[in-house]
């Protein structure tokens, strides 16, 4: 089971997590927040991206910060950002998916953030 080993807030734009299989995920409030798995979220990034709402979400997004983080039982990692969203719910499996190091942007499987 995919567990974190070690969570640190880097700044208020990075986060690192270290998995249990010896992955040291790089993580960027950009793109988690983007990314972020709550509803409302999830219903402007699947929205057509010329859409308003899509546009907005990645709009705030390039200007968020990390505030604070919480563990949320074994499974998922709570994230609240600047801009005061804490609404989702990372799930460990969906996080992992969502890693910014370099050989995870190189995979072109893994979820893709905002583009600048």
């Amino acid at each position: 089971m995919l567990q974190p080993t070690e969570v640190v807030l880097v700044n208020d734009q990075s986060l690192t997590i270290r998995w249990n299989d010896g992955h040291a995920a790089v993580y960027f409030a950009e793109n988690l927040r983007f990314n972020c798995p709550c509803a409302i979220c999830e219903k402007a990034r699947k929205s057509d991206p010329e859409s308003t709402d899509h546009k907005e979400l990645a709009q705030i997004s390039r200007k968020v910060r990390f505030k604070e983080f919480k563990m949320i039982g074994r499974y998922a990692i709570g994230i609240e950002f600047s801009d005061g969203h804490n609404l989702g719910m990372y799930a460990y499996d969906y996080l992992y998916q969502l890693c910014q190091c370099d050989a995870c942007r190189s995979d072109v499987t893994r979820i893709q953030g905002p583009v600048r």
